[in-house]
C-alpha cells in the first residue's frame, strides 16, 4: 500500500475572455471556491467508472484528481490559455487503468489548455482532449450526513496538510451510519455502535462497544484504526459524496453507498 504526503486543499483559477489575467483569488475569475466534475470527454477514453475533479481557490493553488490520487500544483493564466504545474500527488495503489490515468491528467493539465467557463460549465481543450465538467454543487449535491451509509476509503494518519492518507485494504468493506444520536459501525470484522451528538460541522462521539469476532488481519487492522480514529471530537468535512472525519491525529475518509 502506498502513501504520500498530501498538498493543501487544491485549487485553480482562470478568467472569462477578457485577455486578462486577475489576482489569485479574484472574484473575476468566476471560479473562486467552486469545484467541478467531469461529465464529457472527447479524444479519450476515462478508465471504468472513474470521473476527473478540479477544485478552485483564492490562492492560485491547482489540484486535481482522476479517481484514484489526489495532485497538486501551480498555475498561470495567459489570456484563456491554462498553464499548470503540477507537483506532489497522493499515491494510493489502485489499478492499472487508473494509475495510468492519474499520469495523463498531470502531462493533461500542463500541456497549455485553452479555457471557457459558461455559468455551470467548464470546458478545457488541449492535446486532442476536450474536457467538459459541471459544477459539482449542481452534479453531486452534499449528501446528508445522517441516514446515509458511509463506506471505509481511506485512512489518515496526522491532521490538515500533515495528514497522510493511504487507502482502506482491498477487499475490507467497512462502514459507519448515524441516525437519532447513534453511531452504527461497521468495522468489516466485528460490528457496534456509539452515542453520538452532532453539532454543526463537529461531531462528538462516546464509547464504542463492539462484538468481539475473531477475524482475519486486514479486517482486524481496520477496526483497530477505525476504533482509535471514531472517538471524542471530530470536524466534519462533507462535500458531495465524500464524507471525511478528522481530529487531531487523524481520521477517516468514507464515501456515501
Amino acid at each position: 500500500m502506498r502513501h504520500l504526503m498530501l498538498t493543501a486543499t487544491a485549487v485553480l483559477l482562470l478568467t472569462a475572455c477578457s485577455g486578462t489575467t486577475p489576482a489569485p483569488g479574484s472574484p473575476d475569475s468566476g471560479l473562486v471556491d467552486r469545484a467541478f466534475v467531469s461529465t464529457m470527454i472527447v479524444g479519450r477514453d476515462l478508465a471504468p467508472d472513474s470521473r476527473i475533479t478540479l477544485t478552485f481557490g483564492r490562492d492560485g493553488q491547482l489540484g486535481a484528481t482522476g479517481g484514484c490520487n489526489t495532485m497538486g500544483g501551480t498555475w498561470s493564466l495567459d489570456g484563456t490559455t491554462l498553464r499548470a504545474q503540477m507537483g506532489a500527488m497522493t499515491e494510493m495503489a489502485c489499478d492499472p487503468a487508473r494509475m495510468a490515468q492519474d499520469d495523463w491528467l498531470g502531462d493533461y493539465l500542463s500541456g497549455g489548455l485553452t479555457a471557457a467557463l459558461d455559468g455551470n460549465d467548464l470546458v478545457l481543450t488541449g492535446s486532442g482532449v476536450t474536457l467538459t465538467l459541471l459544477d459539482t454543487k449542481v452534479a453531486n449535491p452534499d449528501q446528508p450526513l445522517e441516514g446515509t451509509t458511509w463506506i471505509l476509503s481511506g485512512i489518515q494518519t496526522g491532521a490538515g496538510a500533515d495528514g497522510v492518507v493511504s487507502s482502506a485494504p482491498a477487499g475490507v468493506r467497512a462502514t459507519i451510519r448515524l441516525a437519532d444520536g447513534r453511531m452504527d459501525v461497521d468495522t468489516g470484522c466485528n460490528t457496534g455502535a456509539a452515542d453520538v451528538t452532532v453539532d454543526g460541522m463537529t461531531i462528538a462521539i462516546g464509547p464504542m462497544i463492539l462484538t468481539k469476532r475473531g477475524c482475519e488481519p486486514d479486517p482486524t487492522e481496520v477496526e483497530r484504526v477505525m476504533s482509535a480514529a471514531l472517538a471524542g471530537d471530530l470536524q466534519v468535512e462533507l462535500d458531495g459524496s465524500s464524507l471525511r472525519l478528522v481530529g487531531p491525529q487523524g481520521g477517516l475518509h468514507l464515501e456515501a453507498e
